[in-house]
């Protein structure tokens, strides 16, 4: 994973031409400009497109030509949804409508003040998946991330974005070196407060697990399955999808820390990790465009 640097690309006048959009016109006029947007990024993003090709090509089976087409798709897709956040997170008017798949349980979790460990992953609409759990009666979650991102339109888009008009905190805990991120994720959990932490990034250097990932070997954080494996609090992967054009679907797995222990007494990271993996992979045979990894994830496949 050493070709990802942790960082998103755009620049900051970018962000706020699209915000000037949102702002002023029609949501379906920033959708159109995204076509051109992500026809520019197919033919000037070459690190992202070999890493995204070979997802549809090796991994999707596609032919060349659609595989092509499915990156075009998958990076106007993504542009959508980076919009789509920033829009619901500022309070403006929009369009969108709300589906829950399978959430009773995770739900009922909350509502009853226990903590909770939440899994996610970069597809869909991370972000957005968060911010549906408003609907649960979660005032605060904690969100474990990487501090990579360009300072200068970070603080753009947290000033945008508006954070207290959605009735919901969002709170950072920043991966560090030194490991005091554990200290505060575990203060949050005895605290009966909600943590979210993306199972499918990590950065060189960084201790891995190894697991096959749509008959593929592929790395991830071992840390993030460490976590649900040794706390003893519920567990639960969830992905927030672009269902169509104005729909998000949230979606829930069961408590994979209760069914990983139905497969040994006391589980371990691999357990968990194997669990996570079933839904990723559920969930990306339905949404194939919408992967938003753009490195090469898989170890042997070019």
């Amino acid at each position: 994973m050493s070709d990802w640097k942790g960082k998103t690309r755009g620049n900051l006048l970018g962000y706020k031409i699209f915000v000037l959009l949102l702002k002023y016109l029609p949501l379906s006029v920033a959708y159109f400009t995204l076509r051109f947007v992500a026809f520019y990024f197919v033919l000037f993003s070459p690190t992202a497109f070999k890493s995204v090709y070979s997802y549809f090509k090796n991994i999707r089976k596609s032919s060349g030509l659609k595989a092509v087409y499915q990156i075009y798709q998958n990076y106007y897709v993504f542009g959508q949804t980076l919009l789509d956040r920033m829009l619901m997170f500022s309070g403006l008017k929009h369009p969108f409508l709300y589906e829950y798949i399978n959430t009773n349980s995770i739900e009922k979790t909350i509502k009853d003040g226990e903590s909770v460990i939440l899994i996610g992953a970069h597809i869909g609409n991370w972000e957005v998946a968060n911010y549906l759990m408003k609907n649960f009666q979660c005032k605060k979650i904690n969100v474990v991330f990487l501090d990579a991102e360009n300072q200068k339109i970070k603080d753009y888009i947290l000033k945008v974005q508006g954070l207290k008009k959605i009735e919901i905190e969002l709170n950072p805990i920043f991966l560090k070196e030194d490991m005091s991120h554990i200290f505060e994720i575990h203060n949050a959990l005895n605290n009966h407060e909600v943590v979210f932490i993306q199972g499918d990034r990590y950065l060189e250097g960084g201790k891995t697990i190894s697991a096959e990932f749509f008959g593929h070997q592929a790395l991830f954080p071992l840390s993030t399955f460490q976590l649900a494996a040794r706390f003893n609090y519920p567990a639960y992967c969830i992905f927030g999808m672009k269902h169509d054009k104005f729909t998000y679907r949230l979606y829930a797995s069961e408590n994979i820390r209760l069914k990983a222990i139905e497969l040994n007494a006391k589980p371990q990271p691999g357990h968990i990790l194997s669990l996570y993996i079933k839904e990723l992979e559920k969930m990306l045979n339905f949404y194939p465009t919408q992967w938003f990894n753009y490195f090469n994830f898989w170890q042997n496949v070019n």
